[in-house]
């Protein structure tokens, strides 16, 4: 390889979990049984652009390792078909050599949320910078292999439709805590926890590497060399004193095979996958709110009720010159009346009639008996003129 990889720095805090404290429980079914992660690595980003290296090593290793839990725990039934969907709106979900739709987030975010540069990051960042700020489709941030290496660590280049999507992906898998790590080796190389661990994920380790670099086994460094690569390990065997580990790189020829190698610093990261927040559902109407279908009732009976009173009354309501006995039960304004004091008193008794509707009801019907009223009026005036004798309203 032209250039030396030097994108990774260690620093293990006190606050950092280890494997075996207690603060991460191993129980249950393995994700890998066979102890090898490599079928789930699906997509291959190369971490050298055309005018440089990102410098990216633990971003991409990181990212990859995420991307990798999620389609296990997708195979494995632990994601619900629910957030599969909700993630494939999102974009997250890309087309694979296979055919398939797999989960692809971006690790061109991840890299400049860290906010590390071309500086090389720490192996936990980028897990950090996922808990901190989530992560985004890869389709809305790919990788442009054109770009120099400053171009590429622009934060200006993260948008606000970026950043708000990250957003919404933490709050659809129930926040930060969707992803955690610890420590498998945090500065003493011991092949066998790490076997142990792998059933349960890759491992992100720190390698010290040289020019020699780029081949399918490339020669072990000096024993205590300082790490400054990092790359994913998927499957380790310790047989008869060989250590074989394979990992997958983001160099060329990849997967590659370490034999004997000095692997001190290995972190494990995991996935815990909370459905997304249901729909919001509008809340229950109030006991007393009519339906559309009482609200038809009563339009249909105010309808019906105006009717009925034109028709019964109509043509006797109205008195001529030859028949002054004057009958109030005849009269439309008197049933109106009659029925608007009902109306109120089974409102009042009841209080099964909300106001939004009482109130329109009663002036429908304050409003007829003022019709009523003024149209008996005129009726008895004309009358009077024609005839010559005093007619009484209706």
């Amino acid at each position: 390889m032209n250039n030396i990889p030097i994108g990774l720095k260690v620093d293990i805090k006190p606050t950092d979990y280890r494997m075996g404290d207690g603060n991460i429980n191993l129980e249950g079914m393995p994700l890998f049984p066979s102890g090898s992660s490599l079928l789930d690595f699906i997509f291959f980003e190369p971490q050298l652009l055309t005018y440089g290296d990102t410098n990216g090593c633990v971003i991409f290793t990181g990212q990859q390792i995420i991307d990798c839990l999620w389609e296990a725990q997708t195979q494995m039934g632990l994601i619900s078909a629910k957030t599969i969907a909700w993630a494939d709106s999102l974009g997250f979900m890309d087309i694979g050599t296979d055919g398939k739709k797999h989960f692809h987030s971006s690790e061109h975010y991840l890299q400049i949320r860290t906010g590390n540069g071309l500086n090389g990051n720490n192996i936990t960042d980028v897990f950090d910078a996922a808990r901190k700020y989530g992560i985004i489709p890869d389709s809305d941030f790919p990788i442009d292999s054109t770009m120099t290496p400053q171009q590429y660590v622009n934060p200006a280049l993260i948008t606000q439709a970026m950043t708000d999507k990250g957003i919404q992906f933490l709050a659809g898998v129930g926040g930060k805590n969707f992803l955690s790590y610890n420590w498998v080796n945090d500065g003493t190389a011991n092949p066998t926890d790490r076997i142990k661990a792998l059933p349960y994920g890759p491992l992100a380790i720190g390698v010290n590497v040289g020019n020699d670099w780029n081949t399918v086994t490339p020669p072990a460094p000096v024993l205590g060399a300082s790490p400054g690569h990092c790359i994913a390990l998927f499957v380790e065997t310790l047989i008869k004193g060989t250590d074989e580990a394979d990992i997958f790189d983001h160099y060329h020829p990849n997967p590659k095979k370490l034999i004997n190698w000095d692997i001190r610093f290995a972190l494990q990261a995991f996935l815990t996958i909370v459905p997304p927040p249901p729909a919001p559902v509008p809340p229950p109407l109030p006991s007393n709110t009519p339906t559309p279908a009482q609200i038809s009732s009563w339009q249909a009976f105010l309808l019906s009720l105006t009717s009925w009173l034109n028709n019964l009354l109509g043509s006797k309501g109205r008195e001529t010159s030859n028949q002054m006995n004057y009958s109030i039960f005849k009269s439309r304004t008197f049933w109106t009346s009659v029925l608007l004091f009902v109306f109120n008193g089974f409102t009042a008794i009841s209080q099964s009639i909300p106001s939004a509707y009482s109130v329109p009801i009663n002036f429908v019907l304050g409003a007829l008996i003022t019709y009523f009223h003024v149209q008996g009026v005129q009726n008895a005036a004309i009358s009077s003129a024609t005839l010559g004798v005093a007619s009484s309203g209706q």
